[in-house]
């Protein structure tokens, strides 16, 4: 035996995590404290200001009259303004 193995206290066979298995719980750990503190920091009023749907078709089709749709639907649940974008050309 080496004698930094006789310093250590005697531990139950299978119990020890081995070098990666112990960096995977720390990052696990700091990444659910992350997480808890940024949605302890949200804003209860998200979103705050007004959303801007971009459409990537002309006025008038199809898709622009269900993006509408939607985006009533969408503003009245979430008590803001959702103003449609129409750009076309982004599809051409």
């Amino acid at each position: 035996m080496l004698d930094a193995d006789r310093s250590r206290p005697p531990v139950a066979k299978g119990t020890r995590l081995g070098a990666a298995a112990q960096v995977a719980l720390a990052a696990a750990a700091a990444g659910l404290l992350c997480v808890a503190g940024a949605q302890a920091q949200q804003p209860a009023t998200y979103p705050s200001r007004a959303l801007r749907w971009i459409v990537a078709v002309p006025p008038g089709s199809t898709n622009d009259l269900i993006s509408r749709l939607v985006a009533q639907r969408l503003s009245d649940a979430l008590a803001q303004p959702v103003l449609v974008d129409n750009r076309p050309g982004g599809r051409s």
